[in-house]
């Protein structure tokens, strides 16, 4: 009996444990570490200095083809890629696969995207803000992994690979392509990357067709030499086209009221609700809180069960100027303001729903007992 006390005090304590540890999340401090994926999948996941959870970042993941040996072998051969993403603050994820040492599996593909969105969340990697990068078959795991959360990939990007993407999917969800291809490439022909090209051009993707002179398949020339325009690339997407997804301040998922001259502070009085006021303008493309909004990344479940309790309105800095002074809403966010019409909170990048969800369930009409 009293074997099977103790034996009952060490896993009550070892659960009490484990889930304190869940619950403790910390982040990993800026450098290299090899971690694995909720599958087992090995990774070298770089987190750059720069980083803060409040500052948000950019993702890029760096997929090889074949005749990996092992995540040593495929992180060597990324190295200087990780060097310089990371210099430019992003979180550089290079995994390798495990169901097919020489292909990317969907398995591979689902248990990566798990991870990426995991490391996303953590790290307050901005809407959109994520890149995918495959060499020969590497690629095609890629294309696939990018429409697996358009939300959080906007890029794709292709060295001398062969790759069968969902064009439909690239084109819905405005995933940029960048296709860079040795001319003499003895594995995969040049071809594969000309036809890919032609066929993402007539169905309306943004797609650039990259070639240079080289008679090999080895990743390592393809790194050496496809990273600066990769880089150049990447950087004009991200600033210009990446978020280009939907009109600005357009969401159906929520019922948001449109004003003009209407001050929602009238209606607050009458209703006893509090109220959010999403401020876009057509000339902010830099806006962290429209990357959330537009793309419908705040419509989860948590927001819209809180967003009940609130009038939800769309202001057009652009054409509602005299409101928005009346307001003191100067730039564009999310302001929350509670039942009296008092602001009590701006949001320029929203990097957590759950804070979100809980401040305005604070500003909530409690249900009377």
């Amino acid at each position: 009996m009293r074997k099977l006390l103790v034996a009952f005090v060490v896993v009550a304590v070892t659960v009490a444990f484990l889930q304190l540890s869940a619950s403790d999340k910390k982040l990993l401090p800026a450098g290299t570490h090899l971690v694995k994926t909720e599958g087992g999948m090995d990774v070298s996941l770089t987190i750059p200095s720069s980083i803060s959870p409040e500052k948000g970042c950019s993702l890029i993941v760096l997929l090889h083809g074949a005749q990996m040996k092992d995540i040593n072998d495929v992180k060597s051969v990324w190295n200087a890629w990780s060097d310089s993403f990371s210099k430019s603050g992003y979180i550089v994820v290079v995994p390798r696969s495990k169901t097919n040492k020489d292909a990317w599996a969907p398995q591979d593909v689902d248990d990566l995207t798990k991870f990426c969105r995991k490391i996303a969340e953590d790290y307050g990697v901005a809407g959109r803000e994520g890149a995918a990068v495959g060499h020969s078959s590497g690629a095609d795991g890629a294309a696939r992994l990018v429409v697996s959360d358009p939300k959080l990939f906007s890029a794709f990007i292709s060295l001398g690979g062969q790759s069968h993407p969902d064009v439909a999917s690239f084109k819905n969800n405005n995933i940029g392509v960048f296709l860079f291809h040795f001319n003499g490439d003895p594995i995969v022909n040049i071809n594969a990357s000309k036809q890919l090209e032609a066929t993402l051009k007539q169905a309306g993707v943004d797609v650039t067709l990259k070639s240079e002179d080289n008679n090999s398949h080895a990743i390592e020339f393809y790194a050496q030499r496809a990273l600066q325009p990769v880089t150049s690339w990447l950087s004009a997407w991200m600033k210009d086209k990446a978020r280009k997804l939907t009109s600005v301040g357009e969401d159906k998922n929520l019922n948001w009221i449109v004003l003009s001259d209407i001050d929602p502070r009238e209606a607050a009085k009458n209703d006893n609700k509090p109220f959010l006021i999403y401020a876009y303008s057509q000339k902010d493309k830099e806006n962290k809180a429209a990357q959330y909004l537009e793309l419908d990344l705040f419509p989860n479940t948590k927001f819209k069960e809180a967003t009940n309790e609130f009038n939800c309105y769309k202001l057009d800095l652009d054409n509602a100027k005299e409101l928005a002074k009346k307001l003191s809403i100067s730039s564009c966010g999310l302001y929350i303001f509670d039942s009296k019409g008092k602001q009590t909170k701006k949001i320029d990048k929203p990097t957590s729903i759950d804070k979100l969800v809980k401040d305005m369930e604070k500003l909530a009409p409690q249900p009377k007992k």
